[in-house]
């Protein structure tokens, strides 16, 4: 057969359109690939916004933990804070009654001899309330004008400075001073005692009443009278 020229047959025109352009099979494959693939591209989307959601949520209750155990710890710092200041409150409220106790007894036995009343000083607790930590009692201890009046002194501050249950190491040499300085005047009062009998000894006149003697010749009659007075001096 002869064919025109620029006459395309039929047949291979239809041949070549088959070639050339998808079948609907072919459309279908296509379009469900894509599908799918849309599909996979969502669910992997789903998929990363899970983890993104897993991973914030994970990083949230971390850090709710953390600051839970912060807490924890801060509560138990303050117990352990509450605690200790509770044992130095009882520490210094034990403090204040001994010391005041003590500084009582001082005053109550010092009498006159005391030149005023207790004086403290303080140290403030962790409630902010000051407690006695220390104190004094100020007593006079030196020597009155006569030894007798020294040694009931020395005696009364004795007494005091040893009054308290537990005296100090300044309340025992206070002692021991006004013991030494009660032996002093004691040996002062026996001076003046044995000058003052010395002085009277010698300033005392003789009396001495004579009797008659008489002598006969049988023997000798003596009749004699003697008078001696004691005297003792005593300074009150």
């Amino acid at each position: 057969m002869n064919i025109p020229h620029g006459v395309i047959p039929q047949t291979s025109a239809a041949h070549i359109n088959s070639s050339t352009s998808p079948s609907s099979f072919q459309k279908d494959q296509l379009s469900k690939s894509t599908i799918n693939d849309d599909q996979q591209h969502q669910e992997q989307q789903r998929n990363n916004i899970d983890k993104v959601t897993l991973s914030e949520t994970g990083k949230k209750q971390s850090l709710d933990n953390n600051n839970q155990n912060t807490e924890a710890k801060t509560q138990n710092n303050s117990n352990e804070q509450s605690s200790k200041d509770q044992q130095e409150v009882q520490k210094l409220q034990q403090r204040d009654r001994e010391v005041r106790s003590h500084e009582q007894a001082h005053l109550a036995n010092a009498g006159q001899y005391a030149r005023g009343g207790a004086s403290f000083s303080y140290t403030t607790g962790p409630n902010g309330k000051r407690y006695a930590s220390g104190g004094e009692v100020p007593i006079d201890t030196s020597k009155e004008k006569t030894p007798e009046e020294t040694i009931q002194k020395m005696q009364a501050i004795r007494r005091a400075a040893l009054a308290p249950a537990n005296p100090s190491g300044a309340d025992r040499n206070i002692a021991s001073s006004a013991s030494k300085k009660e032996a002093e005047a004691r040996s002062e009062l026996q001076e003046e005692t044995r000058t003052t009998s010395q002085s009277e000894a010698e300033d005392k006149p003789a009396i001495e009443d004579e009797n008659t003697i008489n002598t006969s010749a049988t023997g000798q009659n003596t009749n004699k009278s003697d008078k001696t007075n004691t005297f003792t001096a005593h300074r009150i």
